[in-house]
Parts: structure tokens; C-alpha cells; sequence
């Protein structure tokens, strides 16, 4: 009995994130090391998030408060990002994500549309040498606090929670399907020096933070800095 109350805890822990083993991929370029010598700064930028919501979830919420959840989303995947990073032994220094998202409000960048942007103006602007950046997609919203904790309609976002299948906590991500990918964009030329990505099935009880460790330790745990 004991055996099996030490295991649960390890059991559960699996059962709440699931990464596809659909093989993710990732590619570098062969003198990333030569083209990144004097490399001293990275910064991790908002993720570009897309939150696919069925059309009756959609009845349920305002595009305003899609919106609101996408850009809560794409910078808690911000924040995971760089909270790995900054755990392993790189060679350069990550700026925190407090002093790169002021920077780009400062200088008025839509971190809705982050793919759009020349990345070497962002990395001039935002005094780095490399940028970090991504996409990330899902059929919901990641985690509870998305949906539960904005800044909108309690009673929209209880709304939501029934028609995905929620609890009364939150939302019940078991069938949460998505992709994200991953990026350096170096800040002289902006070339594209490495890249990554990885299909997602988020599993009930995950949190950002865990699904971003899971899979960076995957499939982007050769981070070529």
C-alpha cells in the first residue's frame, strides 16, 4: 500500500502532460558557433499564439476576449521559455522578459503579430544580440488561469469552461491538441540560424511551465548556444 501511494504521485505526473512522438524536428546551420562568437545577449519574445476554438466555444466569447487570451498565452509560453533557459549553462545571457516586453511597448510592436517583424530592428531595439521567438497553436487555451483568470466576463469565461468540457475549476484541457515552434534569428543579417518544432496533446493538469520543460528537454535540449 505504501509502494502505491510513493508511485501515484509519479504516475499522475505523466498522465498530465503528453508530448506527441511524432518526432519533432529542428535544424541549425552548420558555423552556428563561428556566426555566433561575439554573442553575448538572447531575449525570448511573446510566442505568436492561435487559440483554434470550435464555433460553438466561439458563441461563448467575445473576439476581444480571444484576443485577451492569446496574448496572456503567448507570453506565460514567453516566460516558461525563458525560465528553461536560463536553468541551463549557455554561453550568453537571456534578458528577462519584464525588460524585453517594455522595450517593444515602449516602441509601440504589435506582440500579437511578433513573426511580422524585422528581427533585426527588434534585436537593435531591444539591445540584443539574437532573438528567440515562436508560434504555438491549440485547440484551447493552455492552461486554467487563461480561461478562468482574464480580465473578462466571469460569467463568459464559466461559459467556455461548459462548452469545452470543463470543470467547475477550469477547464479540461485532456483533448488539448496543438503545435508550437521555435527560432534564433540572428540580429545582423536576421537570419534564420536554428529552428524547432513539436506537436502537442496537453494532458488535464498541465500548466505551462511543465509543458514548455517537457518539451525543451525533448526536442530542443541541444540548444545550440
Amino acid at each position: 500500500m505504501k509502494n502505491i501511494k510513493f508511485l501515484l504521485p509519479i504516475v499522475l505526473s505523466f498522465i498530465a502532460i503528453i508530448i506527441c512522438s511524432c518526432g519533432g524536428s529542428r535544424n541549425a546551420v552548420e558555423d552556428f558557433d563561428d556566426v555566433t562568437a561575439s554573442h553575448q545577449r538572447i531575449a525570448v519574445l511573446p510566442f505568436q499564439t492561435t487559440i483554434n476554438l470550435r464555433p460553438k466555444q466561439k458563441e461563448q466569447v467575445t473576439d476581444q476576449q480571444v484576443y485577451d487570451m492569446e496574448i496572456a498565452q503567448g507570453k506565460e509560453v514567453q516566460a516558461a521559455v525563458e525560465s528553461y533557459l536560463i536553468r541551463q549553462k549557455l554561453r550568453v545571457k537571456v534578458q528577462s522578459q519584464g525588460v524585453t516586453n517594455s522595450k517593444l511597448k515602449d516602441n509601440r510592436i504589435d506582440i500579437k503579430n511578433m513573426l511580422d517583424q524585422d528581427p533585426t530592428k527588434i534585436c537593435q531595439l531591444l539591445g540584443v544580440d539574437a532573438i528567440v521567438s515562436g508560434q504555438i497553436q491549440t485547440e484551447q487555451p493552455m492552461s486554467n488561469e487563461l480561461a478562468m483568470g482574464l480580465n473578462v466576463a466571469k460569467a463568459a469565461a464559466s461559459a467556455l469552461s461548459s462548452t469545452l468540457g470543463g470543470v467547475a475549476r477550469g477547464v479540461d484541457t485532456t483533448t488539448n491538441k496543438g503545435n508550437c515552434s521555435l527560432s534564433i534569428m540572428e540580429g545582423q543579417h536576421g537570419d534564420r540560424l536554428w529552428s524547432y518544432q513539436e506537436e502537442l496533446s496537453l494532458g488535464a493538469g498541465s500548466d505551462v511551465q511543465d509543458i514548455i520543460n517537457t518539451m525543451m528537454k525533448r526536442g530542443a535540449r541541444n540548444f545550440p548556444y
